[in-house]
């Protein structure tokens, strides 16, 4: 059997065409296989990962700081932003051994005291990177995503779109000209 598996390559290695398409067909496969090496690879090396735990590392050691100390230190900064109220903290490891930090805040907003949420959540961003940096020394902390649950708005300004709005008067428009022919 083995005989004559060599001897058909044989053959068919022996025409010009054939061992062109063999060869070409062989790269493609080597291509394919490289590719899903690769992506096998920067997929365990950057994925994303749910954890309850924030590691620090030191000089001398790592800190480990919990989600639910993490989440009462949210909750304490995020005080000074009345409009938004804290639902949820979710922690997203970015990497293994610690590389980095995804915090995802699920909130509510209220329009009613003025504000918008486009800015105050980028001021609550910037808040709480510093708070988080000077409070716990967290330098590893990439990005935090706000994700908005629950939105309660201006009840004058909701009112006022859902007014009934005056009928604008035509020129050609009167009351007499309903009598359609009469």
């Amino acid at each position: 059997m083995w005989e004559m598996l060599q001897n058909y390559f044989h053959v068919l290695l022996q025409d010009r065409f054939n061992s062109g398409y063999i060869a070409g067909l062989a790269a493609a496969l080597v291509i394919i296989l490289l590719f899903l090496f690769l992506r096998t690879v920067l997929v365990f090396r950057f994925r994303e990962r749910s954890t309850k735990l924030l590691i620090v590392r030191t000089e001398r050691g790592k800190n480990v700081i919990s989600a639910d100390v993490l989440v009462a230190s949210i909750g304490n900064a995020l005080r000074r932003f009345p409009t938004l109220a804290l639902h949820e903290v979710k922690i997203r490891q970015i990497g293994g051994n610690a590389r980095g930090y995804h915090l995802i805040l699920e909130c509510g907003f209220d329009a009613s005291q003025g504000d918008s949420f486009p800015e105050c959540s980028s001021k609550m961003r910037e808040a709480l990177f510093a708070a988080l940096s000077e409070e716990f020394e967290i330098h590893n902390l990439r990005r935090i995503d706000v994700h908005l649950e629950d939105y309660r708005p201006d009840t004058a300004a909701v009112e006022h779109a859902l007014a009934p709005r005056e009928r604008i008067a035509l020129p050609g428009d009167d009351d007499t000209s309903s009598d359609m022919g009469a």
